[in-house]
């Protein structure tokens, strides 16, 4: 799973499993673009790569938009002369139910991660089709695959666009040998899942220790997840050992998911 030659954006990578998957993409030898909207968490991430001798550049931008997907797509492929891997990772937390949750709610999610996945993909895809080599990982949710708490409305539907839009974008662009594919992250350990936990609890009227223990007893590992359990699969996708995986989607769940 060598990496060497390869330019490589993360969205969302300041922290939790995009600063995995940028790290590890790095490690297999990726120039690696990272973003976020912290600049003191952006740079803690950029300087963890440096240390480890990695090449990257830290973009700051606001990937709801589409000027910032613009400044984050620019930017590496100016400075690395192109782009081969786009990791679509960026995403927030937002519970209600569908009498709470308003039409900024809404938007404010799909802009950020269903639009920014559109947008990063419709701006990198062109420089991959150049390069005649490319790969899309979009960062989805089992909440996207399987009903998960009701609180979790915004993030399983906006999660499932997702999905579906690995699909069709996989049918359009396999012929040039870019491969795109889904993850789908179960419990695992990061600030963003302490949040859901938090909100869940506070829904059912519960102590979050509570709630992480349902979602660990559930799996069939009896654990949480790592951020760098799901940047292992993200980097096997990203490489050749990968070459006739494309259209599909990849739980790193630990066995919660029910369905056959």
């Amino acid at each position: 799973m060598d990496l060497n030659g390869k330019v490589a954006v993360v969205t969302g990578s300041s922290e939790g499993i995009g600063r995995a998957v940028a790290v590890a993409l790095a490690k297999a030898g990726a120039k690696v673009a990272i973003s976020g909207r912290r600049p003191d968490r952006l740079q803690a991430a950029a300087g963890e790569i440096r240390a480890l001798g990695g090449e990257v550049i830290p973009v700051q931008a606001d990937l709801s938009t589409l000027e910032g997907c613009e400044a984050l797509i620019g930017s590496a492929a100016a400075a690395y002369g192109g782009l081969h891997i786009l990791v679509n990772n960026v995403g927030s937390v937002k519970p209600g139910t569908i009498l709470s949750v308003t039409d900024a709610d809404w938007e404010g999610q799909i802009r950020l991660k269903l639009f920014g996945a559109i947008r990063c993909s419709r701006l990198a895809i062109p420089h991959m089709q150049h390069a005649g080599w490319g790969r899309v990982i979009n960062i989805s949710g089992s909440s996207g695959t399987q009903f998960a708490q009701p609180a979790a409305m915004i993030t399983g539907v906006v999660n499932a666009a997702v999905i579906a839009l690995t699909k069709y974008v996989a049918a359009q662009v396999a012929k040039d040998n870019i491969l795109v594919n889904s993850v789908c992250p179960g419990a695992i350990e990061t600030e963003s899942q302490a949040e859901r936990f938090r909100n869940i609890a506070r829904a059912r009227s519960l102590d979050p220790a509570v709630v992480a223990r349902e979602y660990t007893e559930s799996s069939f590992l009896g654990r949480m997840g790592t951020p760098e359990e799901v940047a292992n699969l993200v980097v096997f996708l990203a490489s050749d050992a990968a070459s006739y995986i494309v259209g599909t989607t990849l739980e790193v769940c630990g066995g919660r998911t029910r369905y056959i």
